[in-house]
């Protein structure tokens, strides 16, 4: 079966969007071939692919994907696949998308528990949903090679997070917030750390790993916003209220907006948990539910999110041995038992496209394709990120009228990032 892939190739300077699009080149039993989403145009015939595949680093809903290319996509007569992830952003869009581009089968991250919320079965009666993580485990790493043990690394406890939009709820925040809290723990009690939240401050690529066996810990949360913007009138209510009162802490603005307590709707498992296990790194998180992934003091160190419990966290960081066993376990129960590889996903992947429609016609590709389609993504730098004043005003703008001019804003932009 011949399956074309629509990604964002600016999307693949992370190893975890990265590994997820070679997975299916790698595992699938099926022909995979990979082309970038925001492309003007192609001279290519889709009709010899029997599945398009658009992948969550395309995202629909803030139009990654051009308006040429979403045509011949909804003109197609083979199945069509969406795989997608931040569902709480613009998710208006992405049920437009679905409808308009005639997707039949949704890979998503938004828990079987809540899926009638975001995706009522009466709105979508013909769409299979299913439920993904948003990555696996990685295999860059070699089998032979064995990561440091906790006393041969040099640095206690090492982190990069991020401060995300108020937008984002509880969830977002608490990247920061766990940051902060123990960089102040550390610096008070005189233990090591790197820990650093600022945008310039980010490690991709092989740094990353290295960086991680480094390190004896590192920090997390839950990933995810349980905070859903729908049609962007959320991003547009915090971008205003901020914008007249830049000083609010996000307590105080919590407040201001009357925001009442969140429900746990998108609370899920990071990749980055997966990438710390594989190289043997301690994971120090706060409290909550990890997918029922992780469970505290046999995989990870719970850490309250108060902060009553640091010194006991610190206790823990600096016992060597616990680290080892803690990760000894992790790396057991996670990665050596395989149920979390991007084999196995692949291999699922595999199964349900086959069992979907079993009577797909097997094309033959031409022996020559275009340039732009190729065997392999194709990996590129990180494309900066727009001015924060610019990209607020660009999201204040409502999406129908931002729609017809956001093909030529990202061209733009990948035309300046070129140079």
């Amino acid at each position: 079966m011949n399956v074309l892939i629509l990604y964002d190739h600016f999307e693949t300077y992370t190893n975890t969007v990265f590994d997820h699009l070679c997975a299916f080149k790698k595992h699938s039993k099926n022909n995979h071939l990979y082309m970038h989403a925001g492309l003007p145009d192609v001279q290519f015939d889709f009709a010899v692919f029997d599945v398009i595949l658009i992948h969550y680093s395309a995202r629909v809903a803030f139009g990654h994907i051009s308006g040429v290319l979403r045509s011949k996509i909804s003109k197609h007569s083979g199945r069509k696949i969406l795989f997608v992830q931040d569902e709480y952003d613009l998710t208006s869009n992405v049920w437009g998308a679905i409808d308009e581009l005639g997707v039949s089968t949704v890979f998503t991250c938004v828990p079987t528990l809540h899926r009638e919320d975001i995706y009522p079965s009466a709105r979508f009666p013909n769409v299979r949903f299913v439920s993904t993580l948003t990555g696996y485990c990685p295999e860059s790493i070699q089998e032979a090679f064995l990561p440091p043990s906790a006393v041969n690394r040099p640095i206690s406890i090492g982190y990069r997070g991020r401060a995300l939009p108020y937008f984002y709820g509880d969830l977002g925040q608490e990247k920061l917030e766990i940051a902060k809290g123990m960089q102040l723990a550390c610096k008070q009690r005189g233990i090591s750390c790197d820990i650093e939240w600022d945008e310039e401050k980010r490690i991709y690529g092989s740094d990353w790993p290295r960086f991680l066996m480094d390190c004896k810990a590192t920090l997390g949360t839950e990933s995810g916003a349980n905070r859903f913007d729908f049609d962007g009138s959320l991003r547009k209510a915090v971008n205003g209220a901020l914008a007249e009162h830049p000083e609010l802490s996000y307590a105080e603005f919590k407040r201001r907006m009357g925001w009442a307590d969140e429900q746990p709707i998108m609370n899920q498992i990071s990749p980055r948990f997966f990438e710390a296990i594989t190289y043997r790194t301690a994971l120090i998180l706060f409290e909550g539910r990890y997918s029922g992934i992780l469970q505290p003091w046999v995989h990870y160190i719970p850490l309250r999110k108060d902060f009553s419990n640091v010194d006991d966290v610190i206790a823990a960081v600096s016992d060597d041995s616990l680290l080892d066993r803690l990760t000894a376990q992790a790396y057991l129960d996670v990665v050596q038992s395989g149920r979390y590889t991007y084999q196995k996903f692949i291999a699922e992947y595999d199964a349900l496209i086959e069992s979907c429609q079993p009577a797909l016609k097997r094309s033959l590709l031409p022996i020559e394709v275009p340039i732009e389609i190729t065997e392999h993504p194709v990996r590129k730098s990180r494309l900066p990120p727009a001015p924060g004043p610019l990209l607020a005003i660009w999201h204040s703008i409502p999406w129908a009228l931002r729609r017809p001019f956001n093909d030529g804003v990202n061209r733009l932009w990948a035309k300046l990032h070129s140079k």
